[in-house]
């Protein structure tokens, strides 16, 4: 929730990323009850909201040097 209130691209990305990781993880056999407790969601939803928020064109103060 908090990624969404600060920004929506982070919080669509972030959604995006967890609803992908659980279908995949089902579809290869996860475990439900594993998948339920969010093991399989963390890092998904961090590489989506790398890819789908920071590392686009549409924000340049992500590259911009300190």
């Amino acid at each position: 929730m908090g990624m969404l209130i600060g920004s929506w691209r982070v919080g669509v990305a972030a959604c995006v990323g967890s609803v992908v990781a659980i279908v995949v993880a089902l579809f290869l056999g996860g475990k439900p009850d594993l998948v339920s407790t969010g093991l399989y969601g963390f890092s998904p939803v961090l590489t989506a909201v790398a890819f789908g928020a920071v590392f686009t064109k549409r924000q340049p103060e992500a590259w911009d040097s300190p």
